[in-house]
């Protein structure tokens, strides 16, 4: 019996020896890993590293800098990474790149994170490829080299996220290539299908853009939100600036309210600029002014510029803080020497008022101009307006010029400029006299609640200039602008509807 058991014994000896191999070993580590049994699998991985498996010593390094099952502690990290990294593991060249990139537990060293990027790189490793790809791509520890980064983002964007993200970014704006939105929608796409925050907030700006592809504000607010539930700031303002905007189902404003604020928590000019937005239109309680304003500084001395040109509008006209003209001025000038063109529109304003000292006409006309160049209606309609009347000094009237600058601001939708050019072309200043052309302006002006377009709409209605003449229907347009802010187009209303005859 004695002698059965010693060749049992020599017989089993080396299946036990095969199952206990180093790799083995791992194999069950990662196993323990894999179902969240940290200390089992660090065992584990001690033991196959013990035996000299490099691949455990990348492991163990990987369990000490987060502080798995053990005290973090990057150095230790290191330790373990250079090990298996010098034995040629790609990963571990990997992660001991990141920690010098990081300065994680050793000075920072961007040369040296590129050199184990390099390493494991050449051997197709996606992540590094794409990590040096972002050091050549920025010139950070290396010489700046955007065909070899572009070489490496398109070998790495197989198989790795970040990498098509980048890639995306770089032919979405054409920076140094040809630009290609289409390859990039699909790139973000195919990154916001694996769950990046950063692609599927990219994807989102497309979609509601309609950039490569037709627009669906409800698919752009649905990437947003799944990158703004990872935390990612900029789709959290994304997000509530869409549901804030909104004009159709999808307008929510306690939802645009908590995507705002969340990204103002984490700090983001956008979301506190949004809040501010909110507080001023009363979307999210009563308005209230002061809010608005604190939250518009905030957006403000965080460098947005949005910011600057809301919180010095506030301070310009005195809402919700006090009015101080040099104060705006100085905010509004920041924000339009970085070329906005409400703040360029604003400065206009305080320049031609003479809020921050003496009336300047000359510089008005500069800021409106660079306004209106933009595109800024309101800006449109003040040159208009200049050249309607002319002001005594710097500027003669020029009907003519005034109904070019109204026409621009009409054509975007700028109601008041609607009215102002419907009086032009119906007194023949400017332009040839035409009711019809007139009742049109004085109508698109009117749809917007326009005092002065309801007015004009509802008189030339009941009169039958430029239209049949319809009793019923002008007098429910004098009526809505006998319900209109301005006090003297109300008196107006009222006269005329005073005045007609009374109907049997």
């Amino acid at each position: 019996m004695r002698a059965l058991c010693l060749v049992l014994a020599v017989l089993i000896a080396p299946a036990l020896a095969a199952a206990d191999s180093p790799s083995e070993v791992y194999a069950r580590g990662k196993v323990a890993e894999a179902a969240g049994d940290w200390p089992a699998a660090l065992s584990l991985f001690m033991d196959a590293a013990e035996q000299g498996y490099a691949p455990a010593e990348n492991s163990i390094g990987w369990f000490a800098e987060h502080g798995q099952a053990t005290r973090k502690d990057p150095e230790i990290a290191m330790q373990h990474y250079r090990r298996a990294a010098e034995a040629g593991v790609a990963d571990a060249q990997n992660n001991l790149g990141l920690l010098y990139l990081n300065g994680d537990g050793v000075p920072r060293d961007s040369a040296e994170a590129a050199r184990w990027f390099t390493r494991a790189a050449d051997q197709g490793f996606a992540p590094a490829q794409t990590n040096l790809a972002i050091l050549l791509d920025s010139g950070d520890g290396v010489a700046r080299d955007r065909s070899e980064a572009l070489r490496l983002y398109r070998l790495a964007a197989a198989a790795n996220p970040i990498a098509m993200n980048n890639l995306a970014n770089i032919l979405y704006a054409g920076d140094g290539v040809d630009a290609d939105p289409a390859e990039a929608l699909r790139l973000y796409r195919a990154a916001a299908d694996v769950g990046l925050a950063a692609a599927q907030n990219a994807l989102g700006v497309m979609l509601e853009r309609g950039i490569a592809t037709a627009p669906d504000a409800a698919e752009a607010l649905r990437f947003y939100i799944d990158a703004a539930v990872q935390g990612l700031a900029a789709a959290q303002a994304n997000a509530g600036d869409l549901l804030f905007r909104d004009k159709g189902a999808l307008r929510n404003d306690a939802q645009a309210a908590l995507w705002f604020g969340r990204a103002a928590a984490q700090g983001d000019a956008r979301g506190m600029n949004g809040l501010g937005n909110m507080a001023f239109a009363g979307r999210n309680g009563p308005p209230d002014m002061a809010a608005a304003a604190a939250f518009y500084r905030r957006a403000a001395e965080a460098g947005l510029v949005d910011g600057q040109a809301n919180y010095g509008t506030m301070v310009l006209t005195g809402q919700g803080v006090r009015r101080d003209g040099t104060e705006a001025v100085t905010w509004l000038r920041k924000a339009a020497d970085a070329g906005n063109a409400s703040a360029m529109y604003r400065l206009g304003t305080a320049y031609e008022q003479g809020l921050d000292g003496p009336p300047d006409s000359a510089q008005a006309i500069a800021w409106y101009r660079r306004a209106a160049a933009l595109d800024d209606p309101n800006a449109q309609n003040s040159l208009g307006d200049l050249y309607r009347y002319g002001n005594g000094t710097d500027v003669a009237a020029d009907p003519a010029e005034a109904v070019r600058w109204y026409r621009r601001a009409a054509a975007l939708g700028h109601a008041p400029a609607q009215s102002n050019l419907g009086l032009l072309i119906l007194s023949g200043e400017g332009a040839p006299q035409d009711d019809a052309a007139a009742l049109r302006w004085f109508r698109a002006a009117a749809a917007q609640n326009d005092g002065m377009g309801l007015l004009c709409a509802g008189l030339l209605t009941v009169q039958g200039r430029g239209t049949p003449a319809d009793r019923g229907e002008g007098e429910r347009l004098l009526q809505q602008a006998a319900r209109a802010a301005d006090p003297e187009v109300r008196a107006e209303a009222e006269r005329w509807l005073a005045g007609l005859p009374v109907q049997r």
